[in-house]
């Protein structure tokens, strides 16, 4: 399995939207990064498994996948009306993807 950032940064998203607190994504991340060995064997990948506790979920992990995939920055407050359309636009990429776009 040859994987890109583009892979992690939908991982990432992927699991944002399966919900839960921040702790339970990152065991979550970490589960699927472990479980293949193209996962593995990629760096960024391996130091996420190694040295994931120094990384924050939204300040880090959530914000690296925004860039990669030229998403805007999640709203902070939960009622945000800005936060719809940022959910919107996240399970429309990721519709997208799982369809091999």
């Amino acid at each position: 399995m040859q994987v890109e950032m583009k892979d992690l940064a939908l991982e990432i998203l992927r699991l944002e939207r399966a919900g839960g607190t921040e702790e339970e994504k990152m065991a979550r991340l970490r589960e699927v990064l472990s479980r293949e060995e193209g996962w593995r064997d990629w760096l960024p990948a391996a130091w996420i498994l190694e040295a994931g506790d120094l990384l924050s979920w939204e300040d880090n992990l959530l914000a690296l996948a925004e860039r990669v995939l030229g998403l805007p920055q999640k709203p902070w407050e939960p009622g945000s009306p800005a936060l719809p359309a940022w959910e919107k636009a996240v399970d429309e990429l990721l519709a997208r993807a799982s369809w091999g776009e």
